[in-house]
């Protein structure tokens, strides 16, 4: 990938993860802590269903070099996930017992969702042709739109459901205008005339549902101290923890391209069983990741204070020190997804499975212990100890992964010797 493109893809990453936080960061100084925690558990009842809704086709499609499944397959998969979804959603939010208006932001943020994993779809197949300039104008595109919308309906309403309204609008024009045109070019690139095939269809639902119950699970891990949260202490502390949050989702954000970019390579290091090829990849991944994380967690300890009173008010400047440690979360997360590329490419999707169930178990246990005597710092500890846990098993099946290509690598060379020897 040229430098041109990376950069481009770095900005609008980067763009997308300051707006996400400029989106709490409105609802916090225009409104309170309470209005962030109601758009924080609409958050955390959307996003682990449509992160098993989605399958995670992007990074399958990224990865797919060998076309083992055509395009229009994995956009009626994701197609299909999408709009399933929306009134499960909503169903879920009644289950919970809320308000008919904290029901209404459930279903505004489900349907941004929806249009989230199309563009996605369309980022896959970009991203497997080495284009990504175009990713990023539209992931930054997304950002700016929706921060503009939500926070001018929240200024206008004060109304919560009006900025998840704005959040909808803002994921559906890039990919109606932008996204969308990219998706029909790639269908007409791979040269398919034909629609969907229900069987072929059927084996990629399959095939990727374990990585979809993996991503599942990976944002169950994140949301579950946030549920528990909620109701142990409310509303307010749950915003002011799900803020912390998305400050690990802008750190990670900025080696988002990175891996974004490593990953058809990877996969294609991989095929070509170029062992040398995928350690110089895993390493430099991790490298990039521990020093960012490092950065994070000094500015946090320095800074961190100070800018979360500026960014959400005096309220959630009293939580620095957890605010601190979810710096450290932070750089678990950029190591895990670094090595994750390395299992996507490889194929492992049922290994992934196996580390996130390993993952919410810890998390909720820790959670249900934690966070009643200890608030927000017991929700993050929760984080913590699931990020220890799922770091040392994602390290482990890296390294069978190498030392089973090694391996698959000398017996090739000595047969090839022994060939070459007759």
């Amino acid at each position: 990938m040229g430098g041109q493109n990376f950069v481009a893809l770095t900005i609008g990453q980067s763009v997308f993860a300051a707006t996400s936080w400029g989106v709490l960061s409105a609802l916090a100084l225009l409104g309170s802590a309470e209005d962030v925690g109601e758009l924080a558990f609409a958050l955390a009842i959307v996003t682990p269903l449509f992160a098993i809704s989605k399958l995670r086709l992007r990074s399958v499609v990224a990865t797919d070099v060998g076309h083992e499944y055509p395009l229009s397959d994995y956009v009626f998969t994701g197609l299909a996930g999408a709009v399933v979804s929306i009134p499960i959603a909503l169903a879920l939010s009644a289950l919970f017992g809320e308000t008919a208006g904290i029901t209404a932001v459930v279903g505004w943020v489900a349907l941004s969702r929806a249009f989230e994993s199309m563009s996605h779809l369309s980022y896959g197949y970009q991203q497997r042709t080495d284009r990504m300039t175009p990713i990023g104008i539209s992931v930054g595109a997304r950002g700016v739109l929706s921060l503009a919308l939500a926070a001018g309906a929240f200024a206008l309403t004060g109304k919560v459901v009006w900025a998840a309204a704005g959040l909808a609008l803002g994921h559906a024009v890039p990919f109606i205008l932008y996204d969308y045109a990219f998706l029909k070019r790639g269908l007409s690139e791979t040269g398919e005339s034909t629609g969907p095939s229900w069987s072929s269809s059927r084996r990629l639902f399959i095939a990727t549902l374990p990585l979809g119950l993996f991503a599942f699970l990976m944002a169950l891990t994140d949301n579950i101290p946030r549920l528990v949260l909620n109701e142990q202490s409310g509303l307010a502390e749950l915003g002011i923890f799900a803020t912390f949050g998305f400050t690990v989702t802008g750190v990670t954000a900025v080696t988002r391209a990175l891996d974004s970019a490593a990953s058809p390579r990877i996969a294609r290091a991989l095929s070509r069983k170029d062992v040398t090829m995928v350690r110089q990849r895993i390493r430099g991944l991790t490298v990039v990741a521990s020093l960012i994380g490092a950065l994070a967690l000094i500015l946090a300890l320095t800074v961190g204070e100070s800018f979360l009173d500026l960014a959400f008010g005096p309220e959630f400047a009293a939580y620095a020190a957890e605010f601190s440690w979810m710096a450290v979360y932070a750089w678990m997360v950029l190591v895990f997804a670094g090595w994750t590329v390395t299992l996507l490419a490889a194929r492992k999707f049922k290994e992934q499975l196996y580390i996130q169930i390993a993952t919410v178990v810890v998390v909720f246990v820790a959670g249900l212990v934690l966070i009643p005597p200890f608030g927000v710092m017991g929700a993050v500890e929760s984080l913590l100890a699931g990020g220890v846990v799922r770091l040392i098993l994602t390290a482990s099946a890296v390294r069978g992964v190498i030392q089973t290509l090694a391996e698959t690598t000398d017996s090739h060379d000595v047969a090839q010797d022994g060939s070459g020897a007759r």
